[in-house]
């Protein structure tokens, strides 16, 4: 009987961190793209540019 109490205890921190950790998530996920996005634009230019150099 000691097995169930932990698991449910756990199911219990789940739900409660759930909401927290989607949250951290997406702000992780949207500094990531503040990040890179500025960076693929670059990249884009530097692909874009050397061949209508050569036009």
């Amino acid at each position: 009987m000691k097995l169930p109490k932990p698991k449910s205890l756990t199911n219990k921190f789940m739900t409660l961190i759930m909401p927290v950790k989607n949250k951290i998530r997406l702000i992780i996920n949207n500094e990531i793209f503040i990040i890179i996005f500025p960076i693929f634009l670059e990249s884009l230019k530097f692909i874009l540019v050397p061949q209508n150099d050569k036009f």
